[in-house]
Order: C-alpha cells, then structure tokens, then sequence
C-alpha cells in the first residue's frame, strides 16, 4: 500500500508528485496530509499544497490521476461512502459527490458546523458524529 502511519512508514510519496515527478521519501511527506480514502479505485487525499485542494492517485503505481480546485482550506477529513466521496472542510461544510478518473465532482453540499472543524467525523448506523466546538452534534445521513 502507498500510505501507511507516520510512525510505521516504509515508503511514502512525496506530495510534490501533484505538482510534478513522484519521489518515494520519508514519512515527512505526510505532515499535514489528511486520512486518505479509497473511493472508485483510486487513492483520494487532501494536500495542503495550493491552500488546500483533493487529489486522486492510482493506487498501483501513485499517478497523480487529477487534481481538484485550489483554496479548499488547510484541512478536510475524507469519508469513503459506496461510491462516493464526503469530504468534511474545516468550514464546516460537508460535501458529497463522485469521483470519477477526471476529478471530483460535487454534488450536495450541507453546513453542519463552524470553523475550525478539524476532528474526523465518525459514520456510526447511518449518522454521521463530528466535533463543532465543544459540543458533539449527530446527523443522519440519507442514501
């Protein structure tokens, strides 16, 4: 696998393979990337690089496959959901959309807190569980 935590990395990708060659170094590379997902065969992460923006790879060889829109902030926790993608800003927007091998495409959009979100949110019997503040808030998430 391309991805593993920071204290048990073997190998790692550079995350400036979104902007240019793959270079295989240390577990660094992944200071502040998000918990990638797999979604439609291929790896989805979130790169702080370009103030925030998803990418996809291919999970067999780590070629960058797309790369999304800039300015998405500087974090977003990644949920794999069937066939599609939620992705949790740290606005406090929680987007839904597919990924096909072109790149992400968005779908609903919901506000469900306020800045700074950064806990990863928990899918637990078709509620999503995420951390606004001080208080826990719980969602039902609908198919």
């Amino acid at each position: 696998m391309l991805l593993a935590a920071r204290s048990q990395a073997q190998h790692t990708i550079d995350l400036d393979q979104v902007h240019g060659n793959l270079r295989i170094l240390g577990p660094s590379a992944f200071d502040k990337l998000g918990s990638p997902v797999v979604v439609e065969n291929q790896v989805v992460g979130f790169s702080h690089f370009r103030k925030g923006q998803l990418f996809g790879l291919n999970p067999n060889n780590g070629e960058v496959l797309w790369r999304g829109e800039s300015k998405w902030g500087e974090h977003a926790s990644l949920i794999s959901w069937g066939d599609e993608l939620l992705v949790l800003r740290e606005d406090g927007s929680l987007i839904a959309g597919k990924v096909p091998r072109e790149g992400f495409q968005s779908q609903r959009r919901y506000r469900l807190g306020s800045f700074p979100m950064w806990g990863h949110p928990a899918i637990v019997d078709g509620r999503i569980i995420i951390k606004d503040g001080s208080q826990l808030k719980v969602y039902r998430v609908c198919e």
